[in-house]
């Protein structure tokens, strides 16, 4: 009911917006907080900021995946 689905094949297919949406603000974020450092001097943080940026990706994908092996099963 929450995002007005009708059947499970809309709950997945919102699941996997969802997901798409917060990858691509998980990269405007990395851009925002690294536009403008010097990729030598602020070598460091930006690193860091990488480092979040590929986690969060992962976990992102990690979801889908999660949600792929949901959508196979044939028992709850």
């Amino acid at each position: 009911k929450k995002i007005d689905a009708e059947n499970l094949d809309e709950v997945y297919e919102a699941r996997f917006w969802q997901l798409d949406k917060f990858e691509a603000q998980a990269k405007e974020q990395f851009e925002r907080k690294t536009k403008g450092l010097d990729a030598i001097e602020h070598a460091d943080r930006i690193a860091l900021f990488k480092e979040k940026l590929d986690s969060d990706i992962n976990r992102f994908n990690r979801n889908r995946e999660e949600v792929r092996l949901n959508i196979e099963k044939t028992d709850w």
